[in-house]
């Protein structure tokens, strides 16, 4: 009962500032709607197209405004294409010159970033298969089967949409047949809730260190209470606090937005044991240092350092192999992975057994570490 009570105390402790309720649990759910809104599944890149004249420059621009999953955008000269680029008009842009010569040398300028290889893939792809029909249209030409490239250009059409084309199959590199499609604002849902959990709970360190300031802590211990319970009391109440912000990230993004977090129990062990480690987080920054605003401080930057290196601020798809080995240091990618599995591939406890066990020895570890740092502060102090 007594560590029930510290915890209650802990926990309204750390949640009476209205702002800090304001980041804790409405900012997260509105970076959710952000992102979603943004990068989801609704989200199609824009491309500018500089058209040339001539028959194949028509046929190649007509191609380019069918490709799936773009937004074309007709632009008038290629210096105004790629200063659309540059600005973040478009993400890339095609410059398409006149027809004349033996070679039609189309310009691909495309943004620097994670989805600069993919856009250039496609456009690529969608030049070359104009090019294809080009040779077979100038073969028509060259046999004297049709008078001129417009004409043949359509008699290849035509044939085209004759000839049986490819189908194309997909399949996981791991052989998983359950992978499911990401909804809109299922992207990053899962980082930033254990960015938030994390940062929140390392932020709040800062209450310990003012208990021990104000005397909180000295005046338990002058009580029947023992040092073992007010360690207790204090570690399930930033526990209380980690779950709570947790669990209603969860909620709240799976009632207002459609999130999908995978099957109960997997995701909810998953919630539980990252919240243990950011709760033993807080209590051991807490516990070695002695300065609240210093505390406040160094928890954000430890917060968000950890969250880029764990994978919850960029996709940790696009990590290299090394950076990959670096994130799994941290309870972040752990996390992270365990997500991935449950979400994306249909899977089960069973199926996240390593996960949970890097979890669990994150928690016992950290949780130790801070308990033994905070008994000694209590009895030294």
């Amino acid at each position: 009962m007594k560590v029930l009570t510290i915890a209650g105390v802990t926990l309204r402790r750390m949640v009476r500032d209205p702002l800090s309720l304001f980041f804790v649990f409405v900012f997260p759910l509105l970076l959710v709607l952000v992102i979603g809104a943004t990068f989801g599944e609704g989200f199609q890149p824009r491309i500018g197209i500089v058209e040339g004249n001539g028959p194949t420059a028509d046929a190649l621009a007509a191609r380019l405004r069918t490709l799936d999953g773009f937004t074309p955008r007709t632009v008038g000269s290629a210096s105004e294409a790629a200063d659309g680029v540059s600005r973040g008009a478009y993400e890339a842009a095609i410059v398409i010159p006149d027809d004349g010569g033996s070679m039609l040398a189309v310009q691909v300028v495309v943004r620097q970033g994670s989805s600069a290889r993919q856009i250039r893939t496609v456009i690529e792809g969608a030049v070359a298969a104009e090019a294809a029909v080009l040779r077979a249209a100038d073969v028509l030409v060259a046999e004297g089967l049709r008078p001129n490239l417009r004409e043949a250009l359509e008699t290849v059409d035509q044939v085209e949409q004759l000839v049986p084309g490819f189908s194309v199959v997909e399949r996981s590199v791991d052989d998983s047949p359950n992978d499911r499609p990401i909804g809109t604002f299922d992207l990053g849902a899962a980082q930033q809730l254990v960015l938030f959990t994390f940062l929140t709970s390392l932020s709040g360190g800062a209450a310990l260190i003012q208990a021990r300031q104000w005397g909180v802590s000295r005046r338990m211990l002058a009580t029947p209470t023992s040092a073992r319970t007010v360690i207790a009391g204090e570690a399930l109440g930033r526990f209380g606090v980690a779950i709570v912000q947790a669990l209603t990230i969860a909620t709240g993004s799976s009632l207002l937005f459609g999130v999908y977090w995978g099957p109960l129990l997997p995701a909810t062990m998953i919630i539980a044991l990252f919240a243990a480690v950011s709760a033993g987080a807080s209590m051991l920054l807490g516990s070695l240092v002695d300065n609240d605003q210093q505390a406040g401080s160094l928890g954000v930057f430890l917060g968000l350092a950890a969250a880029a290196l764990g994978g919850a601020m960029v996709p940790p798809e696009i990590f290299s192999p090394t950076m990959r080995n670096i994130s799994h240091l941290l309870p972040h990618a752990w996390a992270l992975d365990a997500f991935t599995e449950i979400v994306r591939r249909g899977g089960g406890v069973d199926d996240i057994l390593i996960e949970l066990g890097m979890l669990s020895l994150f928690a016992v570890v950290i949780l130790v570490a801070a308990a033994t740092a905070f008994r000694k502060t209590l009895t030294t102090s």
